[in-house]
C-alpha cells in the first residue's frame, strides 16, 4: 500500500480541474492508485459499520479479507477495467450488507448505495 499511498500524494489535485486531458501512463496510473484508494476508503466504512452493528462475523471477515487485497494490489498490474470490476464489487457488497443495517445508519442514505 505504500506505493499506492505515495502515488496517491504525489499528485492528488491534478484531477480537480476536470476537461479533456490527454493522460500519460503515469496519469493513468495515479488515477487509478486514486480510485483503489476510494474502495480501500469505502471497505474501511463498511468495516466499521459493521462493527458497530454486530454484524455477523463471517460477514465482517469478507470485508476484512477484500480491505486486505486491496492494500496488497499493484496497480501497475491493473488496467481500467480491473478497477471497474472492483468498484463494481464493492458496490455489489454495498446492497447487501445494506439490507441488514437499520435505515438510518448512513446518514443521508437516498436510497442508492453506491461506491
Amino acid at each position: 500500500m505504500n506505493v499506492l499511498g505515495n502515488l496517491v500524494k504525489s499528485d492528488r489535485r491534478s484531477y480537480a480541474g476536470g476537461g479533456d486531458v490527454t493522460l500519460t501512463d503515469a496519469d493513468k496510473k495515479k488515477q487509478l492508485a486514486l480510485r483503489i484508494e476510494s474502495c480501500s476508503q469505502t471497505v474501511t466504512q463498511i468495516k466499521e459499520v459493521l462493527s458497530r452493528n454486530s454484524i455477523r462475523a463471517d460477514i465482517q471477515e469478507h470485508f476484512c479479507t477484500l480491505q486486505c487485497t486491496l492494500e496488497n494490489i499493484d496497480i501497475d498490474q491493473l488496467d481500467s477495467s480491473d478497477v471497474e470490476n472492483i468498484e463494481s464489487a464493492i458496490n455489489r457488497a454495498l446492497k447487501a450488507v445494506a439490507r441488514f443495517l437499520p435505515d438510518d445508519i448512513f446518514g443521508d442514505y437516498t436510497g442508492e448505495a453506491t461506491h
